[in-house]
């Protein structure tokens, strides 16, 4: 069984290499990764439930292209992204930049984090590569209490029902 798994191992290896040599320098996220994003200003706290918009720009080559926001596998924990807008394209020192609007919801008390996104792009080559943003941590806050908000348990009532005496009482002097 060794014998069989070592020979194995041998014969996947490149002729005259070692193992560190099978295993490519780069992984295809990192090969993959063109560009840059960066996000204009990011709230520190917001309310629960409440959404809040998020401005960033894109900058990567100008011969590829921006497909928008990858969603494939895409797991933001606490948050719901509500929708996104891409800019006008602008072109400087051979990048292209886009601005870039995500407006995005909490639902999750705490110190909170949006993951990375990744925005998909369209190149001249194969591969396909990704511009990826920062991850935004914001504190989401509960709404505060109002005036009347005590925090104490309250009787429950019955819907109102009109009391029939009345009418009782104009039938009976109706006849």
């Amino acid at each position: 069984m060794r014998l069989t798994l070592a020979a194995a191992l041998f014969a996947l290896l490149p002729a005259g290499g070692t193992a560190a040599d099978a295993v490519p320098a780069e992984t295809p996220a990192e090969s993959a990764a063109v560009g840059r994003f960066e996000w204009a200003g990011t709230p520190e706290s917001l309310l629960i439930g409440s959404s809040f918009t998020l401005r960033g720009l894109i900058e990567f080559p100008e011969e590829h292209e921006l497909q928008g926001l990858d969603r494939e596998g895409l797991d933001t924990g606490a948050f719901e992204l509500l929708g996104t807008e891409i800019g006008e394209r602008e072109f400087q020192d051979g990048l292209e930049r886009r601005p870039v609007t995500v407006v995005v919801a909490a639902f999750a008390l705490g110190n909170q984090t949006l993951p990375p996104l990744r925005w998909a792009l369209r190149a001249p080559q194969a591969a396909a590569p990704a511009v990826t943003s920062p991850a935004v941590t914001v504190t989401v806050t509960p709404p505060a209490p109002g005036l009347r908000d005590t925090g104490d348990i309250r009787d429950i009532k019955g819907p109102y029902s009109p009391r029939l005496w009345p009418w009782v009482l104009a039938l009976l002097a109706a006849l």
